[in-house]
């Protein structure tokens, strides 16, 4: 079974320099992420019995819980297939993503970064914008050589291009 935990554990460092975090002893395989100046969290990795999630088997399953903004689109994703209820996070704005290879892995970090723009500080700061090369690694069918700079940006990172308010609506409607 192939799990995405490492490379999540990767994307979040390389993208916004945020460490991991392992609160529990008795979890230690359980990972947090959390905004640094707020201490707000976006996202938490866990392995959980499938039995517990309502999926059949008895084996264990990795878990990438993030929160949305927007409980409609949180109903829309929780009837896709890889896409769970928050798992024992009771606020009605989180879902747990599958990491067994049942969602791409660039979904995963698209609602990872809709996860952490929702969580961060309401001030006015905005994180950095990720690492372009990186993006071309994690979407090679993605990018194109243009030789404009922005427009290559714009190509490579289409739900990141806009910081402001319609930000949502248009990760939606773009990606």
């Amino acid at each position: 079974m192939t799990s995405y935990r490492d490379r999540i554990v990767t994307y979040v460092k390389e993208t916004w320099q945020v460490p991991e975090e392992h609160l529990w002893r008795r979890f230690p395989d359980y990972v947090i992420f959390r905004h640094e100046d707020n201490q707000k969290w976006f996202g938490l990795i866990m392995d959980v019995p499938g039995t517990k999630l309502g999926l059949a088997g008895e084996e264990t399953v990795d878990i990438l819980n993030v929160k949305l903004g927007d409980p409609i689109l949180r109903d829309m994703l929780i009837r896709q297939e890889g896409f769970l209820k928050g798992y024992h996070i009771s606020r009605g704005n989180w879902i747990s993503i599958l990491l067994d290879g049942t969602v791409d892995f660039a979904e995963i970090c698209r609602w990872l970064e809709e996860s952490y723009m929702v969580g961060r500080p309401k001030n006015g700061s905005f994180p950095p914008i990720p690492n372009i090369m990186m993006w071309k690694r994690l979407l090679p069918g993605r990018t194109k050589s243009t030789g404009n700079r922005e427009k290559a940006l714009k190509q490579a990172i289409p739900f990141s291009c806009t910081w402001q308010r319609p930000y949502r609506q248009s990760c939606i409607s773009v990606w």
